[in-house]
């Protein structure tokens, strides 16, 4: 009889705690989906003339492009961690530019110092694109809508700042395939 209770307990135990991991699991999801489409509901403001600039893409200087992608970097991402391996944008932007040309990459650093050495690792790559040092958290302040989650810290944006993908090419393959057919698909909707 003992033997039965135990189990008993023990396997209203683990249904309790079942129950409680596959709720954690759908709240987690919940939220997630909750910022992804905050996000897609608003345009994300880049007050760059209130950066430090690093390095300045062509495109971004001379004209507004069709599309941007967006990396935003906070201050509690390793940003020598990044530095290391950030010259990967290179051949997302090159085959990114196949099917749109009019593509810039804008990275923001939210940091109060970034080191020399930190800056000439960024300007190494010969690749355009935009880097710019936010000192004053004034991103996050356009943008009071903008993921805490890092997950959500990488965007494609339109000609007006409205958000059109969500996710790290860098890191997602699939992520990386959805923003080479969401340019195509632009692309032929233009022509």
């Amino acid at each position: 009889m003992k033997h039965l209770v135990s189990l008993f307990n023990n396997s209203l135990l683990l249904i309790c705690m079942s129950i409680i991991i596959f709720s954690a699991c759908n709240s987690r999801k919940e939220r997630i989906e909750k910022q992804i489409n905050i996000l897609y509901s608003n345009k994300i403001d880049i007050p760059s003339s209130k950066m430090e600039v690093i390095v300045y893409d062509s495109m971004y200087l001379h004209k507004k492009p069709n599309y941007r992608v967006l990396v935003y970097l906070d201050s509690t991402e390793c940003t020598p961690c990044y530095v290391s391996h950030y010259h990967e944008w290179e051949y997302i932007l090159k085959e990114c530019r196949k099917y749109e040309p009019s593509i810039s990459l804008a990275i923001i650093i939210e940091t109060k110092n970034l080191s020399e050495d930190v800056k000439e690792k960024f300007l190494a790559p010969t690749f355009d694109r935009t880097i710019l040092i936010d000192k004053n958290g004034v991103f996050r302040k356009r943008n009071p809508f903008f993921p805490e989650s890092q997950i959500m810290h990488v965007l494609l944006l339109d000609k007006e700042g409205r958000v059109i993908l969500v996710g790290n090419p860098l890191s997602n393959k699939k992520v990386e395939e959805l923003l080479y057919s969401k340019l195509r698909n632009s692309r032929k909707m233009f022509r």
